[in-house]
């Protein structure tokens, strides 16, 4: 009766040491994902970060670009609006002096 009192408590014991074991791979197993999860977040992350800079670089080098050739055209509208104004000036010249040579001329056939 000992003897089977003992081995029964000796399989007891077996038994729960097979569980203890059995829920220190399931634990193991748990950390191990985790922390696969955890290097993927981080990588995850960091590309992120990465394509958040390099769209706020991009968007720097376009605003950039966008300024100086925006810069560029006013200059080039300023330029063209005061040659246009000495060509309109030069034009009325022109017509003040048709209009001086027909009044001459008009002057001339009148004498």
């Amino acid at each position: 009766m000992r003897a089977k009192k003992i081995q029964d408590e000796f399989r007891e014991r077996t038994l729960i040491a097979e569980q203890g074991q059995e829920l220190s791979r399931t634990a193991f197993h748990a950390l191990a994902v985790t922390e696969k999860m955890k290097r993927d977040a981080y990588t995850i992350g960091r590309g992120i970060k990465t394509g958040v800079a390099a769209l706020f670089v991009m968007a720097g080098a376009m605003g950039v670009i966008y300024f100086r050739f925006s810069h560029r055209v006013n200059t080039e509208a300023r330029r063209t609006s005061a040659v246009i104004a000495r060509l309109n000036l030069g034009l009325m010249r022109q017509e003040d002096l048709i209009a001086q040579a027909h009044k001459a001329s008009d002057a001339m056939a009148r004498a």
